[in-house]
Formats: structure tokens, sequence, C-alpha cells
């Protein structure tokens, strides 16, 4: 026991000599002060941090805007997003004055989408028209030559109960095709299921006139005939030039204009016969005084 502790007292010596040099040592170096920011340099460095980060500005609606809603500054609240937002538009960017094409919510960040035309149909549908569907057969396609782009002319044929007050009027003239068997560009085949399936065609009918193309259809016999595109006139027309149109307007045909009918056949004239003179008899006069009276006798 005693030996061990002699030889692990040099070591002890030793460790506490190191201890004592190191708290010396500490206690003799100088302070080193620490740096810290001032009063005017810290907002300095946020303002520098602030403009180093990325800032994104957008408008976000405060209302519910329909669809055809022209766009408003006043209708929008501008905010700020650390991120970019695909799509959204900036204030900078904002189509103020233009129409919505689709409903925006409340609370909704403007977008390319809320001011884009729309779909494909909704692109070639003018102001004011609306696009209806027919049956596509090989008369309604004028022998499959029709295509999107052409103009037909629609004519409905009634018929009445008795047989003779059937007819046909010219209901439209030059109404535009939009599409055939779903293909809105003339030329586009689709697939042959897709053509299979989808044996229509689209027709852009102005708004007015939807009524009484819907009530037609389901009443008669809608027959369409392909038209060439009218010239727009220039200048005025004259007086007969607008009657004469007036009247093309209103091409009403009947069955009883068309239809042969035998000619009657002249009735002979009947001859009056004259009924034979009758023998009045053997006269005898009756003088009576002065006068004098016939009398017959048989």
């Amino acid at each position: 026991m005693r030996s061990k502790f002699v030889y692990a007292a040099p070591s002890l010596v030793l460790a506490l000599a190191a201890i004592g040099l190191a708290l010396y040592g500490l206690m003799q170096s100088p302070e080193i002060p620490v740096a810290t920011p001032s009063a005017e340099q810290a907002p300095a460095q946020a303002v520098e941090e602030k403009e180093a980060a990325p800032v994104f500005r957008y408008l976000v609606a405060i209302e519910d805007l329909e669809a055809g809603t022209v766009l408003a500054q006043e209708q929008f609240q501008e905010f700020e997003l650390p991120a970019a937002l695909e799509s959204a538009l900036s204030p900078d960017q904002a189509p103020f004055g233009t129409a919505l094409n689709r409903p925006l919510k409340a609370g909704m960040v403007l977008s390319q989408s809320s001011i884009d035309s729309g779909t494909p149909l909704q692109s070639s549908l003018a102001d004011g028209a609306r696009a209806m569907a027919f049956e596509l057969n090989s008369l309604s396609s004028i022998g499959g030559l029709i295509q999107p782009g052409d103009q037909v002319d629609i004519y409905a044929t009634f018929k009445g109960s008795g047989g003779t007050d059937t007819g046909t009027t010219r209901l439209m003239r030059n109404v535009e095709v939009l599409a055939v068997r779903g293909a809105l560009e003339p030329g586009t085949d689709a697939s042959d299921d897709a053509q299979r399936r989808n044996q229509t065609m689209v027709l852009s009918v102005p708004q007015a006139d939807v009524a009484r193309l819907v009530l037609a259809a389901s009443e008669s016999r809608l027959s369409f005939v392909a038209a060439r595109p009218e010239l727009k006139a220039t200048g005025e027309e004259a007086p007969d030039d607008i009657a004469g149109k007036a009247a093309e307007e209103q091409q009403i045909s009947l069955l009883t204009d068309i239809r042969p009918s035998a000619r009657p056949k002249p009735v002979p004239a009947q001859q009056t016969r004259q009924a034979p003179a009758r023998n009045p008899g053997q006269e005898v006069k009756i003088y009576e005084g002065s006068g004098a009276r016939s009398v017959y006798v048989r």
C-alpha cells in the first residue's frame, strides 16, 4: 500500500501543478469585449435582411364576383408572400377594366385562369350567341361534306292534321357551324370510336332565336341546307332592296302549292226542253152586248 502511494504521488503533484498553472494563466489573460449591436445598427440590419428576402405581391378578392363582372381595383386587396404562386397575377399585371370569364369567390387569388377566354367552345362563340347541338346524319351533314365554319339555312316542315295544310318555312339563314363530331377545326379527324359516339353538329344560334328553334325541333322535321357566307353590304341600301330581303326571309311553301291536282271535267250545258204546246181546243166566241169573249171547247 505504501509502495503504491509512493508511485502515485508524483502523478498527483504534476496534475495539481497543471491545474494551478491553468488557473493562473486564466486570471492573468485580459478580458475580450463581446461586440453587441448598438441601437442604430439594429434597424439597419433588419432592413438589409428584409431587402434580401424576396417578397411577392398578389391580389385577393374581397367579395364574390360573378362571371362577366368587370374587374376594378376596389374589388381586391393586396397581400405579400415570401414565395411565388403559380399563375397568380401581381397588382401590376391585373387587367382592370376587363370582364371575368369564370366566377371568383371572396378570398380567392386573382390568377390567369380567371381571365382566360375559357374552353375552346367558349372561345368559338360570338357575343350574344348560344351553341346548340343537332343530330348528324347523311342528310343533315349535307352528304358528309359539312365542316366547322360552314353556314347553313334551317328549314322546318310542319304536318297539318288533314294533310292539306302541310308546309315548310325557312326559320333561319346563314347559321354558322361551330363543330362537327366534336371537332372545332376543319380537317381535324377524331378517332373512329369518338366519331361513332358523337354523331352531332353544333350550331351558333342567336340567343333571341333559341326558343323558336327548340320548339321547331320538337314539333317539326328540320332540314339543313348549305349556304355561302353573305357579303356585308357597304353603304345605305335602297328601300326596294330592303323590301326584297324582307320578302325573301318569309319563305313559306304549302303542300297545296306544289301538289298536282286533276283538272275537273267540264260540266255539259243542260239543254232546256220546251214543253209541247197544248191544244186549246175549238174556240167559241160569245158576244154579250157590245163585248165578246172566247171560250175553248174540246
